[in-house]
């Protein structure tokens, strides 16, 4: 029950999709940062794992790792990209080469930070 001091405010759909339509590059915009930062977490861990020497045909993987980060309309699309040779160590062969997987355990762990972070920490997002 409302008491006799109280107003109540109501919008109808069109106010809500104008809200949303208008919020929407600042909410891509954000996502993408936050994509780049996680990427920047997990590049760093990749490269200290990737051994330097001739098994990688010469050349040294470490410096070719970059992050590439892409939006289209809602969705953002974050890669960490390098040589071919490289793909081996993180999903393995059919011949027997077991994966490591470095990748993928990194952005677990960065994945769980960020969750702990909108889940737990960060109460100003639900005002």
């Amino acid at each position: 029950m409302l008491s006799s001091g109280t107003a109540l405010k109501v919008i109808g759909q069109r106010e809500i999709e104008a809200k949303l339509l208008a919020a929407a590059p600042r909410i891509r915009e954000h996502n993408k940062l936050m994509m780049k930062a996680m990427f920047g977490e997990i590049q760093p861990i990749v490269v200290a794992a990737t051994p330097v020497g001739p098994g990688h045909f010469g050349f040294h993987a470490r410096e070719r790792i970059h992050v590439q980060v892409t939006s289209r309309s809602w969705t953002v699309v974050g890669q960490l990209l390098g040589p071919r040779q490289l793909l081996w160590r993180e999903r393995g062969t059919r011949r027997g080469e077991r994966a490591f997987r470095t990748a993928h355990k990194a952005a677990a762990g960065v994945r769980r930070f960020i969750r702990f972070y909108y889940n737990g920490m960060a109460n100003w997002w639900r005002v």
